[in-house]
């Protein structure tokens, strides 16, 4: 009498296998010749593809990457506002900080820097009480929204310069 087992088939009892008839025996042998896995699924025979395992989990990031995604997320934030006001990077916009020859690009370079300081401050101020476990750690979008806002002066006009 022949047997089948998850990924066996034979003549002689196989341990875990169940009896098959000698029709689904040579069914199984076709299959496995095709390429077909044997499976027993609740105590009968099934031939087909074997199936696709379980992805793993993706493993949770260390400590250090997290705070890494948070502070490339932090200067994400700070480059694309100076960008939204034409500066390349907040990089670029602090330059102007104490560049005195254009009024409207000093003022705005004085606000971006001091913002940029208050932005780090903050963020590293939480990012500090995560690590330590007294407070939770929030979602990025949750945790950029809490950024101190940037605040530009009112724009100079041309009789004011």
């Amino acid at each position: 009498m022949p047997y089948a087992a998850v990924g066996r088939i034979g003549q002689d009892p196989i341990p875990g296998g169940i009896a098959i008839t000698e029709e689904q025996y040579q069914h199984a042998l076709a299959g496995q010749v095709e390429g077909l896995h044997v499976q027993i699924i609740n105590g009968e025979l099934f031939i087909g593809e074997l199936p696709e395992p379980e992805p793993e989990p993706e493993p949770e990031p260390e400590p250090h990457e997290i705070v890494a995604m948070f502070r490339d997320s932090i200067q994400l934030k700070l480059d694309e506002k100076a960008r939204q006001y034409g500066y390349d990077s907040i990089a670029s916009a602090v330059t102007y900080a104490e560049e005195p020859a254009v009024p409207k690009f000093q003022t705005e370079g004085q606000a971006f820097r001091a913002w940029r300081s208050l932005v780090w401050s903050y963020g590293y101020e939480q990012l500090a009480l995560v690590e330590s476990g007294q407070r939770p750690a929030p979602t990025i979008h949750d945790f950029i929204a809490e950024l101190p806002p940037l605040e530009l002066p009112a724009p100079i006009t041309a009789g004011q310069e």
